[in-house]
């Protein structure tokens, strides 16, 4: 009996977006939420199923999975909402996902309760954390007005809307990291949020970490300007031969790796 082979497309909770193949897309799905499933998906519960393609052998399953993965994020977007067929429209069947409604900024919350009303204007945001949160989402829904309107009117000049645009929509967003919040000085009425957002761009994966000022203005939490974070130098620490083996053995460090 020949096994019907079926293309999926995951919606991970920082956002960013993992495809696969699988025979039974139940069985898969449990197993990704169990941690048992591909080693990316660990760590980014929960995960919704945004897009399923049925009616592939082995053969081109695998050949729609590496397509799919070469594709860039707004593609994938696309082809997500149903805007791109499938190869062969006679054969395979693309059923209607559910919508991606987790919020991209990783609260774990529905983006239309978390991050979508403060992009919408609906709501202001209360802290400047919940409006780097919503920045972030920004560059992963491509809302480049929202980035310019949340950025405080001193700190706009020289802000490119097409190239931050074009950044925002060639880019896959895999997450974002809240590090700390704080005010820059004692008494100052500026508070900074320190994170790292990570994303896939032509270069490869990258890692921006970022200090995030912030002032109110008439009221509310706008962007002043970003302080990028440097890695901090790697220290070595000398371990002596008769101390404690680091590795935990128990032993001492010349009767253990120190042979």
């Amino acid at each position: 009996m020949t096994r019907t082979w079926q293309v999926y497309i995951l919606l991970c909770s920082d956002g960013s977006l993992y495809t696969g193949i699988t025979t039974d897309m139940e069985r898969r799905l449990l197993e990704h939420r169990a941690g048992r499933g591909a080693r990316y998906c660990r760590g980014r519960t929960p995960l919704q199923l945004v897009f399923l393609e049925t009616g592939h052998d082995h053969s081109s399953a695998s050949r729609r999975e590496a397509e799919i993965k070469g594709l860039r994020p707004e593609a994938k977007r696309r082809l997500i909402a149903g805007g791109m067929p499938a190869p062969n429209p006679t054969q395979p069947t693309v059923k209607e996902p559910p919508s991606m409604s987790t919020c991209p900024c990783g609260s774990g919350s529905d983006y239309s309760a978390c991050c979508e009303p403060i992009i919408a204007g609906r709501t202001p945001a209360a802290t400047p954390e919940q409006l780097m949160r919503a920045r972030y989402s920004a560059h992963v829904k491509v809302e480049i007005d929202f980035l310019h309107a949340s950025t405080h009117p001193d700190h706009r000049e020289g802000y490119d809307h097409e190239g931050t645009r074009t950044w925002a929509q060639d880019s896959e967003w895999h997450g974002l990291e809240i590090l700390g919040t704080g005010q820059v000085a004692e008494g100052d009425k500026e508070e900074e949020v320190e994170f790292i957002a990570r994303f896939r761009d032509q270069s490869g994966l990258r890692r921006h970490h970022e200090r995030a000022r912030f002032r109110k203005k008439s009221g509310k939490w706008l962007f002043t300007e970003g302080i990028m974070v440097k890695p901090k130098p790697l220290s070595v620490e000398k371990i002596g031969r008769n101390d404690p083996c680091p590795c935990g053995s128990g032993a001492k460090y010349k009767k253990c790796c120190g042979k």
